[in-house]
């Protein structure tokens, strides 16, 4: 189940989603549990992905990925940056190692039609 996004006034809205492949990016220097809500993850394309050449990575600090954007949403993205919206990405909730690796990082997607997000 995937919840729709929240319109909000000024045209904005946001979507919380689970990041993906967070296993593939969990590593023993604990970077995903400094994570705490509010901090914001960066949006990096790879285009070089053997799966997806439309993947989105999320990088939390100096580059460093914490997980990838849901398959779902890669259009969605990738239209709204092509149009101009800012999309924003921000840590909701980090779980720790005894939580599944699917549902270790949720995260709130904010697109505004400006740069003012």
């Amino acid at each position: 189940m995937v919840p729709e996004p929240v319109a909000e006034d000024g045209g904005s809205t946001e979507q919380l989603f689970l990041a993906s492949g967070v296993r593939y990016h969990d590593t023993a220097d604990g970077l995903l549990m400094r994570l705490r809500p509010g901090d914001e993850l960066f949006l990096r394309d790879e285009p070089d992905n053997e799966h997806d050449d439309r993947a989105i990575l999320l990088d939390a600090e100096h580059n460093r990925p914490v997980g990838w954007s849901p398959s779902y949403m890669l259009d969605e993205v990738h239209n709204a940056q092509q149009g101009g919206t800012s999309v924003r990405v921000f840590v909701e909730r980090a779980n720790g190692p005894d939580v599944p690796s699917h549902l270790r990082l949720l995260c709130r997607m904010r697109m505004s039609p400006s740069a003012t997000a």
